[in-house]
């Protein structure tokens, strides 16, 4: 073995030019431009609204990297938000808060240094982040005064509480709890700001007073009726605390004060949980969703009248699941789906606006593609006509063409357990994906040498044996 030793003054310069290289190198990625297609709209997941005190602004935060500001009386776009990004997941946006005067527009996700950014709402310039958090954000709350920004973090790290200044540019850590037994989700203020409420998949769900600005634990319940309580919200008038579940199709009410069990709803039978939860701004109406469906591209919206006990009523929104809810005013709800939608849903069972995102759907369907890659074919689930793109040409075309549909089995080659699983097998071999990577779709080439995983975060391509040949990211499902 050969050994190289320098002085130390070489190896401390070595070092130093590593460094100084290291960083030039972060320097020229950051900022290099990526280009990027502008539609006005969400291309992806939408996983957090936010709403201004009076309900007049909405905040969206979606997989596909951007922030959006919109008029909530029109779904007129008033203004994109654009955090760091690079191929890959860097820039997703998992959680937004809108600050009641709605002047700035907080959002976080995924981000190298675990980043939360603070956006001028009426420019769109960056005015400030907080770096350097333990794990991802899942969710932010601003206090009714939104002086307090409260954040709930990814990996058992809990809840973080911190106050702002008065320019927006420097915020104090103030509060946290970081020894939760599993990933924090759902955050809450009462509404007079004088306790938060958190819950985390646990199972626990957690009641804080905010005294001397600081976070004292008030009391701690563990839910009897999901494993993961996912989302939270104190009615109006501080009494309640309604919570919801993300496995099962239930919700439960509690007493706001110690966070003893008062009530639950009452239920109709349906598959998926209810991840989303809020109470109407006067009280008198909780409202729930999640994977709630009417069908495979009908997501539902479940309301309960006389403050959540009369029967339950569900209301059609979107076309996937839906994972956010906001209590907007005249008895009107705000949701964000997975579709990439958002909309306001009347008090009457209108939505009005909606904002709906140009796609093709195909979950259920599929993707056909000539045997020379000429041509391609997407056919719809909802038994539309197939629609033909010529590659060559870049023109779409009639369909009519002779394309062979994917090949989901062959002699060579036996897949299992990879529609929507997370362990597939191929001819009997595990196949190693990452934490909460869910397989949508599958394709077997014609000779059986290889296997392509469509996920929801990847497309993976396999030899017959499980080996890796390569992944690309994936902006969005892939369904097909």
């Amino acid at each position: 073995m050969f050994h190289l030793t320098l002085p130390a003054v070489s190896v401390w310069r070595v070092g130093l030019g590593l460094l100084l290289l290291s960083l030039a190198l972060d320097a020229v990625a950051a900022s290099t431009p990526v280009l990027r297609v502008e539609n006005g709209a969400h291309m992806a997941a939408v996983r957090a609204i936010a709403a201004d005190r009076d309900g007049r602004t909405l905040l969206t935060a979606s997989d596909d990297k951007t922030a959006r500001l919109w008029n909530a009386a029109n779904g007129k776009l008033l203004q994109v938000f654009r955090p760091a990004i690079t191929p890959g997941n860097e820039g997703k946006l998992f959680a937004a808060a809108l600050s009641p005067d709605a002047s700035v527009a907080a959002v976080a996700g995924w981000s190298a240094e675990n980043d939360i950014y603070f956006f001028n709402s009426k420019t769109g310039a960056l005015i400030s982040r907080i770096s350097g958090l333990p794990n991802i954000v899942n969710r932010l709350a601003f206090s009714p005064d939104g002086n307090l920004l409260a954040v709930a973090l990814w990996g058992g790290h809990g809840v973080r509480l911190y106050r702002r200044a008065a320019d927006w540019k420097r915020f104090s850590l103030i509060g946290e709890e970081a020894d939760y037994g599993s990933d924090a989700y759902g955050l809450a203020f009462s509404r007079d700001g004088s306790r938060l409420a958190s819950s985390a998949y646990d199972g626990q769900i957690r009641l804080y007073a905010l005294r001397n600005n600081g976070l004292w634990r008030q009391a701690i319940s563990r839910s009897t009726l999901g494993g993961k309580p996912h989302s939270l919200d104190f009615s109006p008038d501080g009494k309640w605390l309604a919570v919801s579940f993300a496995d099962v199709a239930r919700v439960s009410v509690l007493h706001a004060d110690n966070l003893a069990s008062a009530f639950e709803p009452p239920s109709q039978t349906s598959d998926g949980g209810l991840a989303s939860i809020a109470w109407s701004r006067d009280g008198q109406t909780l409202f729930a969703a999640g994977r709630l469906r009417q069908s495979m591209s009908t997501y539902m919206v479940r309301r309960w009248r006389a403050a959540g006990r009369a029967a339950a009523e569900d209301f059609p929104v979107a076309g996937d699941s839906v994972l956010g809810l906001l209590a907007m005013p005249s008895d009107a709800l705000a949701y964000a789906a997975a579709d990439g939608s958002w909309g306001v849903l009347q008090a009457d069972g209108a939505i009005q606006p909606r904002s709906m995102p140009p796609r093709v759907d195909l979950r259920g369907g599929d993707v056909q593609l000539a045997v020379d890659a000429s041509v391609v074919r997407f056919h719809h689930a909802a038994g539309d006509s197939p629609a033909s793109f010529d590659l060559a040409q870049l023109a779409w075309r009639r369909s009519g063409d002779a394309l062979d549909p994917p090949l989901l089995k062959h002699a060579k080659v036996r897949v299992e357990g990879w529609r929507d699983g997370q362990n597939p097998t191929i001819n009997r071999r595990p196949i190693q994906l990452e934490p909460g990577e869910t397989v949508l779709s599958m394709a077997i080439a014609q000779d059986g040498g290889a296997v392509a995983l469509g996920t929801g975060w990847y497309l993976r391509l396999l030899t017959a044996d499980g080996r890796e040949l390569w992944r690309v990211d994936a902006p969005a499902a892939c369904f097909a």
